[in-house]
């Protein structure tokens, strides 16, 4: 999101499982376990595990606006957020089996090839799924992936060859992203709020996103580097 100067706590749920009627998808060609291609032969209900872990807000949070927050909420949220930022950037990278390139010179095309598994995974069963209108909306795992794609685009920025970009708590009670994590570090006060990936990942099941998304956000906030 791109403003003028959430963290939430991450839970690994692989036990979690989450209820299909298996001749609702006839093609087994999904990648998912024997029980479930198994389940496709007897038409039977099956549980499919959750393929990505989900966020879940700190409790003291857990349904209340970021501006409704108190300081000490915010602080503590905050120094949540930073323990715990490295470990959902890995998981996403494990996720797609990918390994971040030695290269500086070589991210925006490994973020252009990433940007189109991505797409295809918000678009696919677990990440995303029709309303009442036919249109495609993110479930909590798709939610939770593109949370953790801002987060990666973050921390391409950190560690880009003189960055000075890091993370601030906001404190502007005017601004949409007040009390929670944003990347500062940018021209003109800019800062990024990792929220942000999760409209963008909208866009793309509305088709105004293209499988570039991952790349054209870097290249944004890269080329606007302090």
């Amino acid at each position: 999101m791109l403003s003028k100067k959430e963290g939430s706590r991450f839970l690994f749920t692989y036990s979690e499982c989450v209820p299909y009627d298996a001749k609702d998808f006839p093609n087994t060609n999904r990648g998912f376990d024997l029980d479930y291609r198994c389940a496709l032969m007897k038409k039977e209900p099956v549980k499919i595990p959750t393929p990505y872990p989900l966020t879940e807000p700190p409790e003291q949070i857990a349904g209340r606006k970021s501006k409704e927050w108190s300081t000490r909420e915010a602080e503590d949220c905050f120094a949540w957020f930073l323990a715990n930022e490295g470990m959902r950037v890995q998981h996403f990278l494990a996720f797609f089996k990918q390994v971040l390139p030695d290269d500086c010179r070589e991210v925006e095309e490994f973020l252009l090839n990433l940007g189109q598994e991505y797409v295809e995974r918000l678009r696919a069963i677990h990440f995303s799924t029709p309303d009442a209108n036919g249109r495609l909306q993110l479930t909590n795992q798709g939610i939770a992936l593109a949370s953790d794609a801002g987060l990666f685009v973050a921390h391409l920025l950190i560690k880009h060859s003189r960055s000075r970009a890091h993370w601030e708590l906001l404190n502007d009670p005017g601004a949409f992203s007040h009390n929670r994590p944003v990347l500062t570090g940018f021209v003109h006060q800019l800062y990024l709020d990792p929220v942000g990936a999760i409209y963008e990942a909208r866009a793309v099941l509305n088709g105004k996103k293209s499988s570039r998304i991952l790349k054209d956000a870097f290249v944004f906030w890269k080329d606007r580097l302090a």
